[in-house]
């Protein structure tokens, strides 16, 4: 079994025993190699258990009311299979501004859910998990 070479196995179990009391059931899944992003997702997806599944990538920090916003969200509109924070850009490179330009205050249907989503368990169950195939980066 090959782990991780940056300590992020002791960093998350310390997280776990620190903050048990903050969680209803917390699983660490540990591949035997880096499979990818979407084989990470699909297998984190297969263990949960709730209504909605949140994807949230390792660079992505969300305000504090971020996660109760979206649930509302989803709970105003049962025919919404997804939906995703505004996220305001790290960096201001051209192609990241123009992003969050594009974005800003604007609905508006998108057709993948990369770095922080939430989505409604049921479109798993009727549309299939993330594509393995697709390399390590893809998601």
């Amino acid at each position: 079994m090959v782990i991780s070479q940056d300590e992020t196995l002791e960093i998350v179990n310390e997280f776990k025993s620190n903050n048990a009391h903050l969680f209803h059931d917390f699983k660490i899944i540990v591949h035997e190699r880096n499979f990818g992003v979407s084989r990470a997702r699909n297998d984190g997806i297969k263990a949960s258990k709730g209504t909605y599944v949140l994807i949230l990538d390792s660079d992505v920090v969300l305000s504090h009311n971020a996660i109760s916003e979206l649930v509302k969200l989803m709970e105003r509109d049962p025919a919404l299979g997804c939906c995703r924070p505004l996220l305001t850009p790290y960096s201001e490179t051209k192609i990241s501004k123009w992003l969050f330009d594009v974005d800003r205050n604007r609905k508006r249907r998108i057709m993948s859910c990369a770095d922080a989503a939430m989505i409604r368990r049921e479109v798993f169950e009727k549309a299939g998990f993330y594509d393995e195939e697709l390399g390590l980066f893809f998601g």
